[in-house]
């Protein structure tokens, strides 16, 4: 009976690892817009393929913007900065998707007490968006596009301290309705070209402005070292600049897409209106944490990074982390 048992095992093992054998895994990075993440975020999906079969899985976790903001901003929610997901996806290159995305959440709970005053309580409960959308994806190519809707969004809510859970639809300010996925593979082999010892680029970001970047790399090392200056313009303050910042990052990697990890300092001269005009001028410091995309010669530049930083002259200042995502050229 024993030996049955053993050999009944052996075909299941044999059989899964058949199974894993055909599959391939396929890894990317993205800048979201809009969806679980709300405002904006960087996330990193792997996505099981099959060469036998058009049915498909994948995986993905992001890092959701104003994740550390705290509850009065945030509409009485303070949101974990992270949300995960799966899907099913039916197709090669183009897919149908359709899987669910969940988001823990703490937030803030006032029950009355026998006194007849209320209590604050921290509640952590979860929010959970189902979705069904597209997906571009080709198996040896670099791009990553993914659009998605989400046709109910659900928050779990605690009553008091030890009350019963429910379940509430999330409203516009909690969830976005929508969300678009950008990115870039990161299965590619090692540059069959080397690398230009220095790399200039020009680009636009989502959050910093018009930027110039300068990459210094090292023959046969996949370490290299960038330098970046970023101006972000006014358009309807004073003054002509917003913000200026300076940043220095280290790359790991030669291939097209890379890991990059900075320190940016940012100089700040804005306003913003409470009770009358107030000047918010001083030196944000901030780590990027991110990816980017870049040709060994020339040509097409991305850079997707999140963002931890606080304002050095403000003892007052929140915390904060911000996402962003950059477009432009390298020569």
């Amino acid at each position: 009976m024993k030996r049955r048992i053993c050999f009944f095992l052996l075909c299941c093992l044999s059989s899964l690892t058949s199974l894993f054998a055909q599959h391939t895994f396929q890894k990317a990075a993205y800048f979201e817009l809009g969806g679980i993440a709300f405002k904006s975020g960087v996330g990193y999906d792997i996505r099981s393929r099959s060469d036998s079969s058009k049915w498909g899985w994948s995986a993905h976790g992001t890092i959701n913007e104003g994740g550390l903001l705290p509850s009065v901003l945030n509409y009485g929610n303070l949101y974990a900065p992270v949300s995960l997901g799966g899907s099913i996806l039916y197709g090669t290159s183009h897919c149908v998707e359709v899987g669910a995305s969940v988001r823990p959440r703490l937030h803030y709970i006032g029950k009355e007490n026998p006194l007849g005053a209320y209590t604050a309580y921290k509640s952590v409960s979860l929010d959970i968006a189902p979705f069904v959308g597209y997906r571009y994806q080709p198996k040896n190519k670099d791009f990553f596009l993914k659009f998605y809707v989400i046709p109910i969004s659900l928050g779990e809510l605690s009553d008091g301290r030890y009350g019963s859970l429910n379940w509430f639809p999330l409203s516009e300010v909690q969830s976005s309705l929508a969300g678009l996925d950008l990115g870039f593979s990161l299965n590619e082999a090692t540059v069959s070209t080397p690398r230009k010892t220095m790399q200039h680029s020009v680009f636009l970001d989502f959050n910093n402005g018009l930027n110039y970047d300068i990459r210094f790399n090292q023959p046969s090392k996949k370490i290299s070292y960038a330098l970046g200056v970023a101006l972000l313009p006014s358009i309807i303050d004073n003054p002509l600049l917003r913000t200026v910042s300076l940043r220095a990052s280290a790359l790991f990697g030669q291939e097209r897409a890379c890991l990059e990890v900075g320190l940016q300092a940012t100089y700040v001269n804005t306003s913003f209106s409470y009770l009358g005009y107030i000047p918010n001028r001083g030196i944000v410091v901030g780590v990027p944490l991110g990816f980017r995309y870049q040709y060994a010669r020339s040509g097409f530049f991305a850079r997707a990074y999140v963002m931890p930083s606080v304002q050095i002259n403000q003892p007052n200042y929140i915390p904060n982390i911000g996402t962003s995502f950059g477009l432009g050229y390298t020569f």
